[in-house]
Formats: C-alpha cells, sequence, structure tokens
C-alpha cells in the first residue's frame, strides 16, 4: 500500500510517516518494562522480608523490656526508663523503600512510552486503512471507466 501511495503521491521529504512496521523502540521498551517489574518484585520481596524482621525484632524488644521490668519490680526498683532501653538496643533498620520508588517510576515510565508509541501505530494503522479504503474504491472506478471506455471503442 506504500508503494501505492508513493507512486500515487511521491513524498518530497522521503519521511517514513505511515511506516507500519514495529519499531525497535517498541521491543527495547518491552524488554526494559520486563527487567524493572522483575526488579520490583524482587524489592518488594526484600521489603517484605525487611518487615518480617522488623517485627520480630519488636517483639523481641518488648518481650526483653517486659522481663527485665518483672525482675525490676521484683527488687522494688522502677521500670527502665527511655534512656535505659535505648542503650539496650541498636536503633532499628530503616526499610530499603528508596530503590522500590525508583524502579516503580522507572516502570511507570516504560508503560507511559509503550503506550504513546502504540498509540501512534494504532493511527496510522487507522488512517492506512481508511486510505487504502479510498484508493481501493478510485482504482475500481478507474477501472470501470476504462473498461466502459474500451466497449466504447469497440
Amino acid at each position: 500500500m506504500l508503494c501505492e501511495l508513493d507512486l500515487i503521491a511521491p513524498s518530497p521529504n522521503k519521511r517514513p510517516f505511515l511506516d507500519l512496521s514495529t519499531n525497535n523502540m517498541l521491543e527495547k521498551n518491552v524488554g526494559l518494562l520486563l527487567e524493572g517489574v522483575e526488579h520490583l518484585l524482587a524489592e518488594n520481596s526484600k521489603l517484605s522480608n525487611h518487615q518480617k524482621r522488623i517485627q520480630r525484632l519488636e517483639q523481641d524488644r518488648r518481650r526483653i523490656i517486659q522481663r527485665k521490668n518483672q525482675q525490676k519490680q521484683m527488687k522494688n526498683e522502677p521500670p527502665l526508663t527511655e534512656d535505659e532501653i535505648n542503650q539496650l538496643f541498636r536503633p532499628l533498620p530503616e526499610s530499603p523503600r528508596a530503590d522500590l520508588v525508583l524502579t516503580s517510576a522507572q516502570v511507570s515510565q516504560y508503560c507511559d512510552k509503550i503506550g504513546q508509541f502504540s498509540a501512534q501505530s494504532l493511527s496510522k494503522l487507522q488512517m492506512a486503512e481508511a486510505l487504502q479504503g479510498k484508493l481501493k474504491d478510485s482504482s475500481a472506478a478507474f477501472l470501470s471507466a476504462i473498461h466502459k471506455e474500451s466497449q466504447v471503442h469497440d
């Protein structure tokens, strides 16, 4: 069809405006999207494991504080203060969410690019189908006119 269009109305700048082939960009972005989703799943698993570890540490911490306070209570001493508790335990580690947020943003960007490319491809396809329908109609009319003219001359 593109050859037919080029014969009828040659383009001076030869830009592939109606090129309907899939672009390497689409393949690249889909590949990157898959890698991003795999990385996102791995980071989500890490975050889940981190949260479970934090819960266990907090349970252990509460249990130890409760036991120490019971021991102090048996000795008629005041319960542990915040400073004493902070000296007994290290601060809980922060969750590794930054990488998760960055990967999520990348996946979103790949989805946007794929959506834009797909929308352009669909609009080109619809334009090509419409043009092809008009070309068929005009070709049929042209052929019937030639056929009628040849019958008149016979």
